[in-house]
């Protein structure tokens, strides 16, 4: 079965602040949940899955890997009928007309596991959000001074219809206000650089081998600098419209050649 750390937490449709991760393999599945107060596992084997499955479901005559599947479709679904009694989630879902219950039997884990299995990663991913933003950002700022270069030193577009504006960090952030877009600056890089990356349930220790030599680093080739970089792309770009010039030029005598015909 995957790890819980490569699975995404999604909402479970029709129960309020309810997250969940579930994978499935191997003829069974790992299940985490929570409210965002508490955190609940299952791990269900292939034995284990068969026997519950004949013990809820004694009419239901399929083997457990077509039961899985199913069982995989309904959680977090909205028809899945979901009901939590205690430590017991029991599912009724009636998929494609065929009736499968399920009972989900939760065991609570410590407190700390919520920080480890749902605070930190959110952290860490929305720190790298934030930062591919700034990135991102940056990265336009970068070229749109350089298409104001290209526009000052008397470049022209051939198709009115490629031409862009300035993004403008205001403008950006006015038009995503106006759309109901506006992040929470709820933390910082400080924030999520600090948080240490969760261990795995239930690891054991792990024995180091003594290191071999480590192999010499790779010679990297030397980077551009900014202003090498900015020429390069100059050139590039300054080629593109050269080319497209050129075409616009084979098409418009195509077309005089025929009308001449």
């Amino acid at each position: 079965m995957a790890e819980s750390n490569s699975t995404p937490w999604r909402a479970w449709e029709g129960l309020d602040e309810v997250l969940y991760q579930f994978s499935a393999g191997d003829g069974g599945y790992s299940l985490l949940l929570t409210d965002l107060c508490q955190l609940w596992t299952e791990t269900v084997d292939a034995d284990t899955f068969v026997e519950r499955l004949r013990e809820l479901n004694p009419a239901l005559e399929a083997t457990g890997g077509q039961a899985l599947p199913r069982l995989a479709a309904a959680v977090g679904a909205a028809d899945s009928g979901a009901a939590w009694d205690g430590p017991t989630l029991r599912l009724d879902s009636r998929r494609d007309g065929v009736p499968l219950r399920w009972q989900l039997r939760l065991r609570p884990l410590p407190a700390a596991e919520l920080a480890g299995r749902l605070l930190r990663p959110l952290l860490t991913a929305l720190g790298q959000m934030q930062a591919r933003e700034r990135r991102l950002l940056a990265e336009v700022a970068a070229r749109d001074r350089e298409l104001q270069d290209y526009r000052e030193s008397g470049a022209r577009l051939t198709l009115a219809t490629l031409r862009t504006r300035p993004l403008g960090v205001d403008r950006f952030e006015t038009e995503m206000a106006d759309q109901g877009l506006v992040p929470a600056r709820l933390v910082d890089a400080s924030a999520w650089r600090a948080a240490p990356p969760a261990s795995p349930l239930n690891a054991s220790p792990v024995k180091v081998a003594p290191a071999s030599p480590a192999p010499p680093p790779p010679v990297q080739p030397p980077k551009e600098d900014e202003q090498e970089a900015a020429e390069r792309r100059r050139r590039e770009l300054k080629q593109r419209l050269e080319d497209e010039a050129r075409r616009s030029e084979l098409e418009r005598k195509s077309k005089k050649k025929k009308l001449n015909l």
